[in-house]
């Protein structure tokens, strides 16, 4: 996934995050009528429960990724001459409300990007990164957006920092 910066100004940045949730949801299904296909030509007596069993497999998937993955996120951050702050959206598939998060600009010490290796396969790895508020008080991190592409987390880090007069960690 690849965070999109919508808006960038001296003091302001917005940016946004799609995750591919209604594709994932579009290859179970295919997937799914595939299976039952498959099986609608096996002669065996468990053939009834097989296609059951599919079915309710591809529906618990489905309704799991639907609950623990946002269909978007939305970010914006300004910095104003009253302090300013940080506003993050999240829209979910089957939650009604929109969740929201807003922090004073002036409650933060720093931006960084915490990166995590996600898959190894044959020696070759994969990573995903995620942008981090340090909030001044000493709290624990504040993680703003989801898992993506270690390059567009980079880059919102960096434009995030030098809007909001913040310096850029390096590790957390």
């Amino acid at each position: 996934m690849q965070i999109q910066i919508l808006d960038e100004q001296h003091n302001a940045v917005t940016w946004e995050l799609r995750s591919p949730l209604i594709m994932v949801g579009s290859g179970l299904l295919v997937g799914t009528v595939l299976m039952v296909t498959v099986l609608l030509f096996v002669h065996s007596a468990l053939r009834g429960s097989l296609i059951v069993g599919v079915v309710l497999l591809a529906v618990a998937m489905a309704v799991y990724g639907a609950l623990t993955t946002p269909l978007w996120e939305r970010g914006t951050m300004e910095r104003t001459p009253e302090g300013g702050a940080v506003r993050c959206e999240r829209r979910w598939l089957l939650r009604r409300e929109l969740e929201l998060w807003e922090m004073p600009l002036e409650r933060l010490s720093g931006v960084g990007v915490a990166i995590r290796i996600t898959e190894e396969t044959d020696g070759a790895t994969t990573s995903v990164a995620r942008l981090w508020l340090r909030p001044a008080e000493g709290e624990s991190l504040i993680f703003v957006t989801g898992w993506a592409s270690i390059s567009s987390v980079t880059s919102l880090a960096e434009t995030f920092a030098k809007a909001a007069r913040l310096p850029l960690e390096e590790a957390g």
